[in-house]
């Protein structure tokens, strides 16, 4: 075998990662990047805050009364469903 059509462990290590994030994304995220106005993304951050509402509701009510919504810290979250580097 041709050392250029092997996959090195690195690239292996990499790949199935990826795998189950493209999975995860056609499964449960089919429409959250298809339209021009993320109106999928928009319900998220709705979703979102009456989950923080209900779990959390001093650090809610605190984040409100800073006007603090949570299209401001939160975007970046459910753009990388909470992923990490992957090393």
């Amino acid at each position: 075998m041709d050392t250029n059509d092997t996959i090195n462990n690195k690239e292996l290590d990499l790949y199935g990662p990826y795998l189950v994030m493209r999975a995860f994304q056609s499964e449960f995220l089919t429409n959250i990047f298809n339209n021009e106005d993320f109106f999928s993304l928009q319900a998220c951050m709705a979703l979102f805050k009456l989950l923080l509402r209900y779990h959390a509701p001093k650090i809610s009510l605190k984040l409100e009364q800073a006007d603090v919504t949570p299209e401001m810290y939160s975007i970046s979250w459910f753009l990388t469903y909470f992923a990490k580097v992957i090393p």
